[in-house]
């Protein structure tokens, strides 16, 4: 087994998400070469839960909608 840790600073919390997300598909890709990679990180499963639906997201409460009326 080989082990890498990675430490990011100065990362939003969009860009986590998706560097998760990346290396989840970077993970499925190589399994099947029989490379069995494991993530471990704060919120993992939940980031990939709604990275990986095909729902629909609300719009943040930070960002503002515009409507054409």
């Amino acid at each position: 087994m080989k082990q890498v840790t990675l430490k990011v600073n100065n990362i939003n919390t969009g860009q986590w998400s998706t560097l998760l997300l990346e290396l989840n598909l970077i993970a499925k890709a190589w399994k099947s070469f029989g490379v069995n990679i494991e993530l471990q990180a704060p919120s993992l499963k939940r980031i990939l839960e709604a990275g990986q639906s095909n729902k629909p997201q609300a719009p943040s409460s930070r960002h503002k909608v515009n409507t054409i009326l």
